[in-house]
């Protein structure tokens, strides 16, 4: 029997199929178990946002209402790393609940947005991090801000091709525009990773690994409003993504090369992403 390899946090799947010899005869068979999960908490993520889990959307800021049907307004989205990084909305800027062939995401259609205030997400200065996000843009003619905090150093995560100083199809601003891919762009599905190791970002197309840049610029995520991080809009520079956001994932490190493949896989399989 050949060795079997084990990633840490992945339950794996197992698959045999090939020819056995059963009286004489030759015969052809296939076996498959369960689909592979991926257990998230065991990176200890300091976020997890997941919209497949209706038990972290809530129609109001103060998560006494849950949401219960499509196209109900999302005033707040639960943090489930247990680190409680909540993100609210109680104005009129609140996205909705979108369920499309069964699966439930977060639309945002320009000017909608969600924060967490005095969030830190990533310890400040030039601190490794990992942020993985599944989303589906829809065509628009802006550049799109999916994720990120506003500060003297800010960190924000963009997406399409409408500003090309940006990103093409995504990026990421720390101090300085950093494109990641230079892929054209297209709608559908996708996960994207952007990943900060030893004074270079990374960035990852489902488990295709893209543009590495070098940025050493210090994050800044200390108390008080500059600290804010936001999702679907920044209201500080109007910049808004038009699209559907499914899942984040922020790391406070940059996690291992196994560990993260593994975990781009298991979204790659829960999304059907690309």
């Amino acid at each position: 029997m050949g060795k079997r390899n084990f990633v840490p946090g992945i339950n794996r799947t197992s698959s045999i199929t090939g020819p056995r010899v059963f009286g004489g005869k030759k015969a052809y068979f296939s076996l498959t178990n369960s689909p592979s999960t991926f257990n998230v908490l065991s990176l200890s993520p300091s976020l997890w946002l997941d919209a497949s889990d209706w038990s972290t959307l809530f129609q109001n800021s103060s998560a006494t209402t849950p949401v219960t049907a499509n196209g109900d307004a999302i005033g707040s989205w639960r943090d489930k790393s247990g680190n409680a990084r909540h993100f609210t909305q109680s104005g009129a800027t609140r996205p909705t609940l979108s369920i499309s062939g069964g699966v439930s995401r977060i639309a945002f259609t320009g000017g909608q947005n969600l924060d967490a205030a005095s969030a830190s997400m990533i310890t400040s200065g030039n601190q490794n991090f990992t942020i993985l996000i599944v989303y589906e843009p829809n065509q628009g003619t802006s550049t799109g801000f999916v994720f990120g905090n506003f500060s003297a150093g800010n960190l924000a995560v963009y997406v399409d091709t409408a500003l090309p100083a940006y990103a093409s199809p995504f990026g990421v601003y720390l101090n300085a525009d950093v494109d990641l891919s230079s892929d054209t762009y297209s709608t559908g599905v996708k996960l994207i990773t952007i990943r900060r190791s030893s004074g270079s970002i990374i960035g990852w197309q489902a488990t295709t690994q893209k543009n590495t840049v070098s940025n050493s610029q210090s994050v800044y995520s200390g108390a008080g409003t500059s600290s804010v991080w936001s999702i679907g809009c920044n209201t500080i520079n109007s910049e808004a993504f038009d699209g559907w956001i499914r899942e984040i994932i922020v790391v406070d490190s940059a996690i291992s090369a196994a560990n993260l493949l593994a975990l781009q896989t298991h979204l790659v399989n829960k999304h059907g992403a690309s």
